[in-house]
């Protein structure tokens, strides 16, 4: 289960991770941002987790709280630095 720690720990250390687990959202800290209507969020994903309140992305330094139906897309992409859209949907794109 990826906690606090685990998500400083591979920031840091630059590991990718892909996980599921039940993580309450008072483990997350900072909260989770949840993108707006033409919110866009740009970095390299570091890891991705399902968790109870849906899909949990590291994005650069910033936890993004997205649709489940985004995992088996963002995984192919763990690693690489990318951009997701909120406009009439969740719209991925490869930065590289």
């Amino acid at each position: 289960m990826i906690k606090k720690a685990a998500w400083a720990l591979a920031e840091a250390q630059n590991k990718h991770t892909c996980t599921k687990t039940t993580l309450p959202s008072s483990d997350i800290n900072p909260p989770p941002l949840r993108l707006s209507e033409l919110d866009e969020v740009i970095g390299e994903l570091n890891a991705i987790e399902e968790t109870n309140m849906g899909l949990l992305a590291l994005i650069g330094k910033i936890p993004v709280l997205l649709p489940s139906e985004l995992g088996p897309q963002l995984a192919e992409l763990i690693g690489r630095k990318i951009g997701i859209l909120h406009l009439n949907g969740y719209r991925l794109r490869k930065m590289e």
